[in-house]
């Protein structure tokens, strides 16, 4: 009764029109979302999009153990069924996906404000805060991306897990376990994003569980019971787990604390990134902030205790999660933690400190913080939303001139050849799956023409070194210096496809290569910087292979195995030259 008194007091204190607002902008947000992936989303596959196309296509069976094998660290089972699902259902469109991605981000921010008014009894125009912040144009790497599913699962699932212990006052019910015991189950499923949630949220459960037996209170069993099959998945996706070998390994403590920082800048859109520094500190502030209030709750409120440590422990998951990416991303760049697609991951942060805030903080102190937060999302939304509509022009511009080479007749090792950089940065991928959709007839690439049949021609010695030596009776190229080169010359100008080359590379501790080749014609007096391809992350070890394709008439081409001293034996390296045919 008292609870319920309560709640008619705080309708009484209901905003005017606060309702509408909030659900009015929630609307504005989501259908401007779904406007901007029909308009700009590229309808054909984009890099890790051809990770799916396999399955898609029927080339690989889609089994358990396909759905649980590694991309890279990750494993991604739910979002594979998903991007399956999202393409069957729209005919082949590759912006099913990113349709999905919307959505999960739509249906999260109307959750937290539901959430909050059942949990405060009544509606604030701050609320409105939430659907800014999820659905502003500042997330087109992941609006624009069909294999971003993942992390709008993983968003949806691991912030709503937040607003589910925070939509209720008083004890935890048995239903609020059992749907958190669902998301525990469903959250490593969803890559490493959703791992690293797991931990906290079912230590938090099963010491729920634990306190209730002790204290004879009823629910004790269930908390534990919906924390166990969560658990379990968690130990299996390290069953078999192989560390990607094209992660470089974190140089020091002080780029892992740069890349957290930027990390958490960018939680408030892409603009965030240019001063990531105060960014980065505003989110640790009110990260501490929120942890001293709800540690402030569980001590002092008994009854709201057990809610409060939940909070705390999503809070706790994404710690781990941006220290984790830090750690993991730290040595890729000095601008590591600032990918455009971390937007959305780092989100959930501020995210969970406004429902916080909202449902624990006192009523000014709560309401001031949000006010903070909308009024900030506000001054930053212009600024992210013209980084989203150029980027998406972009990306929409780049998507209709691989479908008008497809029309034009380009077959795949060509598409590929010119749309390096928009469709992926590996050829090897790029050439596996072009040819593949271009087989089974699917969506844009119905009609296209395939591939013709490649003669290979082998490449005989370099000719010409730079901080680099030859050594013949091995067929190794021994780098001495940054930036070695070998030079290849042809015997004639020929209309090469790709080059294809099996090799063995060793750099020392490192765990990737950064690899270039450029190629010329006679009457180019240098390497033109529009005739190379690079892999920054080429693997290195025994027995690799992989192709560069050029789609050009060439006279020569040099290659560089890496930027540092190594040692690249050359284990075979030919020309794949079209039969029958000059050029297309």
């Amino acid at each position: 009764m008292a609870e319920l008194a309560e709640c008619r007091d705080l309708r009484a204190d209901d905003e005017p029109g606060a309702g509408w607002f909030a659900w009015g902008t929630w609307l504005v947000m989501s259908v401007a979302a779904f406007g901007f992936v029909l308009r700009f989303g590229p309808i054909v596959p984009f890099y890790d999009d051809f990770a799916i196309v396999p399955a898609l296509v029927g080339e690989q069976p889609v089994t358990p153990s396909y759905l649980w094998s590694q991309h890279f660290e990750h494993r991604v089972p739910l979002p594979r069924l998903v991007l399956l699902g999202a393409y069957r259902l729209a005919n082949d469109d590759f912006r099913a996906g990113m349709v999905a991605v919307v959505a999960c981000l739509s249906i999260l921010a109307a959750g937290v404000m539901v959430a909050l008014r059942a949990a405060r009894g009544r509606w604030s125009y701050v609320d409105a805060w939430f659907p800014i912040l999820l659905l502003n144009w500042g997330h087109h790497n992941n609006m624009l991306w069909s294999w971003q599913i993942a992390f709008g699962l993983s968003t949806l699932l691991a912030v709503g897990a937040g607003a589910l212990i925070a939509s209720r006052a008083g004890s935890v019910r048995s239903g609020t376990l059992i749907g958190l015991g669902a998301v525990l189950v469903l959250l490593p499923l969803c890559a490493a994003s959703g791992l690293v949630m797991v931990p906290p949220l079912a230590a938090w459960m099963i010491g729920l569980g634990l306190v209730r037996l002790r204290s004879g209170t009823a629910g004790g069993w269930t908390a534990i019971a919906a924390a166990v099959p969560g658990v379990l998945v968690t130990i299996g996706y390290f069953v078999g787990y192989e560390r990607p070998p094209q992660i470089d390994r974190a140089p020091g403590i002080g780029a892992v604390v740069r890349t957290g920082l930027q990390f958490l800048a960018i939680g408030f859109g892409p603009i965030a990134g240019d001063a990531w520094r105060l960014g980065g500190a505003v989110v640790l502030i009110l990260s501490a902030a929120t942890t001293v209030l709800l540690g402030l709750t569980a001590w002092r409120n008994r009854e709201e205790r057990a809610r409060a440590l939940g909070m705390l422990a999503v809070l706790a998951g994404f710690g781990i999660l941006a220290a984790s990416l830090a750690w993991g991303r730290s040595g890729t760049n000095d601008r590591g933690g600032l990918e455009p697609r971390y937007v959305t991951l780092a989100a959930q942060i501020p995210c969970l400190a406004g429902l916080a805030w909202a449902r624990f903080g006192p009523r000014v102190s709560g309401r001031l913080v949000l006010m903070v937060l909308f009024a900030g999302s506000l001054v930053l939304l212009w600024p992210n939303t013209e980084i989203g509509l150029e980027q998406g022009r972009q990306r929409r511009i780049d998507s209709e001139a691989v479908v008008a080479d497809l029309r034009l007749g380009l077959p795949p090792f060509a598409i590929a050849a010119r749309h390096t950089g928009f469709l992926h940065s590996s050829h090897d991928d790029l050439g596996k799956g072009l040819p593949l959709l271009v087989e089974a007839n699917r969506g844009v690439f119905r009609g296209a023409r395939p591939n013709p049949p490649f003669q290979e021609v082998p490449v005989g010695p370099p000719e010409r070194f730079s901080l680099a030596r030859w050594e013949p009776q091995t067929g190794t190229i021994e780098a001495t210096g940054v930036d070695p080169w070998a030079t290849f010359e042809l015997p004639e100008r020929t209309f090469v496809a790709g080059i294809r080359i099996r090799y063995d590379l060793e750099n020392g501790p490192a765990t990737s290569a950064r690899f270039k080749l450029q190629w010329k014609r006679s009457n180019q007096d240098r390497f033109p910087e529009d005739q190379q391809y690079q892999q920054w992350t080429l693997p290195v070890g025994p027995d690799r292979e992989m192709v560069v394709w050029i789609a050009e008439p060439i006279d020569s081409f040099r290659l560089q195995p890496d930027n540092q001293p190594s040692r690249y034996r050359i284990e075979e390296m030919v020309l794949l030259v079209p039969e029958g045919q000059d050029g297309f």
